[in-house]
């Protein structure tokens, strides 16, 4: 031990921070409205799912053995494909039994060739579970309702989403002319048709 001691005094410094009582008092409301926000946006995605059950319901399968004999024709396996009058753009949902609508106006316009390369784009969200994804991204869009860059990357995420089922298309089926000119015929069909759903 040494012969001396060492002292060493040290001061603490406190730092006094200024409430601010104006905001320190809108913080329960604050919490209040985040709240009933995510309530209400919760309310509004099982509004969707209801949505999707009833367009279900009351779509037409009664030539879906004919969509499958013709995807089988590329070796693809069944999937259920239905035809709505309640829709103007194809629309797929469900992840452990996935549905696949058309709505009857491309139907009419449209080619049997056109409209198998519309069935494949649709096949590729469902290989790539994109349903599954979606719902995941739709909860965290509710917890981060407020959030503004959530917005930007949900749409993002959206676009690339559609990229991704087109290269999947192409990739898997080559003849990349053929199905961009029936992407384009159903733009065409679909923005004579106002369809709010229109096809990215």
């Amino acid at each position: 031990f040494p012969s001396h001691d060492i002292v060493g005094s040290y001061k603490i410094t406190t730092i006094q921070l200024s409430n601010n009582t104006f905001w320190m008092n809108l913080i329960p409301y604050i919490g209040v409205i985040y709240l009933i926000s995510i309530l209400l946006y919760s309310i509004y995605l099982l509004m969707e799912f209801k949505q999707l059950h009833n367009l279900k319901q009351s779509a037409s399968f009664e030539q879906n053995q004919f969509w499958n004999q013709e995807l089988s024709k590329i070796g693809l396996n069944n999937f259920q494909i239905g035809q709505s009058n309640k829709i103007q753009s194809p629309i797929t949902f469900g992840w452990m039994d996935a549905v696949i609508l058309l709505p009857f106006s491309i139907l009419n316009h449209l080619t049997i060739e056109e409209v198998k390369f519309i069935l494949l784009h649709e096949v590729a969200h469902i290989v790539r579970n994109d349903f599954m994804i979606q719902v995941i991204i739709k909860l965290a869009h509710t917890v981060l309702l407020f959030n503004p860059f959530s917005y930007f990357f949900v749409k993002e995420i959206n676009t690339q989403r559609e990229l991704a089922c087109d290269e999947w298309v192409v990739n898997q089926f080559g003849n990349s002319l053929s199905y961009t000119k029936s992407l384009y015929q159903l733009a065409l069909v679909a923005n004579t048709e106002n369809s709010p759903l229109l096809l990215n």
